[in-house]
């Protein structure tokens, strides 16, 4: 695995880093670098340290609604999906999912959207869905590789480190 891998243990005021090669770090960020973003209800959900989309520690709340982009290609799993069965729940492609049941290996492609949404009564332990990234290649244009890599606050973290070495 390349040394990018543990680039959140990358510190600052040190005056070392990991050594990356470019094609290290492109494969790295296309492949495992931002791959979910929540493009609303950021209050109700967010993007945790493994990069998995989560509504967030302890049980869900009641009346929360958000969206997550999937900026690469690949399958959606949830990792943990807990939820009231048939009034609270996650959309993907269609499919409504609730209960102890999330996706499962579901195929998807770049920019597609899946939703969360929860109605105003009972509250569960939630979900975390992850992304594992799939296909030739992540991303298939330099434009899209360069938009998801801008709204990855850890490549800016870094690259301000490598910049004030140098």
């Amino acid at each position: 695995m390349s040394k990018l891998a543990h680039i959140d243990q990358i510190d600052p005021q040190k005056k070392h880093t990991a050594h990356l090669s470019s094609l290290d770090a492109m494969l790295y960020i296309a492949c495992t670098g931002c791959p979910l973003e929540v493009t609303s209800g950021k209050n109700y959900c967010q993007i945790d340290a493994n990069g998995c989309a989560t509504d967030g520690s302890g049980n869900h709340g009641n009346d929360e609604r958000c969206s997550i982009l999937v900026n690469a290609a690949g399958t959606l799993t949830a990792t943990s999906f807990d939820t009231e069965a048939g009034y609270d729940h996650v959309t993907l492609g269609g499919t409504e999912y609730s209960g102890a049941t999330g996706p499962n290996r579901v195929s998807v492609a770049q920019n597609t959207v899946f939703t969360w949404v929860s109605d105003g009564s009972f509250t569960n332990a939630g979900w975390t869905i992850c992304l594992t990234p799939g296909g030739e290649g992540c991303f298939y244009d330099h434009d899209a590789f360069r938009r998801a890599l801008s709204r990855c606050s850890w490549w800016t973290t870094l690259r301000r480190s490598r910049d004030s070495l140098e």
